[in-house]
């Protein structure tokens, strides 16, 4: 009988922990919450340099990455070379200029566009969610930053509308 209770002991420990530590993982940013991980991900970027806040950025481990469940930090060169990608830092180095959301729309191009002409952009497009079949709204919210000489694109991208 005591080891039975011992047992359901750890099990009710190990269930509450894990719990815990899902919700601390899962958190999903509000609109307004993403808005303002977006202006201290800008700030940041502008206070420490390209390099730096990039290499943190990429860190898919990082606060930038992990505070939010549905916010990632994101950022490219105008000629389309993903330059950081929070949630998937593979995908660095690739051209995603032409890359189409669900709808057929070049949705990276378009916001490029948007940056060049207004220094930012809140560009929203269709994603197709692979492990549910589903598509779902997307958001990216990126500056225009002057790095080395170079623009890029520096924001995040938020799994929902804003």
């Amino acid at each position: 009988m005591k080891k039975v209770s011992v047992i359901v002991s750890i099990l009710a420990a190990v269930v509450i922990l894990s719990t815990g530590l899902v919700m601390a993982q899962g958190k999903v940013a509000t609109p307004a919450e993403a808005k303002e991980h977006y202006n201290k991900l800008v700030a940041y970027t502008k206070q420490v340099g390209c390099e730096k806040a990039f290499a943190e950025f990429n860190d898919k481990n990082s606060p930038w990455n992990t505070t939010y469940s549905n916010v990632y930090a994101s950022a490219g060169d105008w000629d389309g070379i993903t330059l950081v990608q929070g949630r998937y830092p593979i995908m660095v180095g690739q051209n995603h200029l032409d890359l189409k959301d669900a709808d057929g729309k070049p949705f990276i191009r378009e916001a490029i566009e948007k940056c060049k002409k207004d220094g930012r952009a809140v560009h929203s497009y269709k994603w197709m969610v692979t492990k549910t079949n589903k598509i779902e709204d997307r958001t990216m919210m990126v500056e225009a930053i002057d790095c080395k000489g170079k623009k890029v694109d520096v924001g995040i991208s938020y799994e929902g509308k804003l």
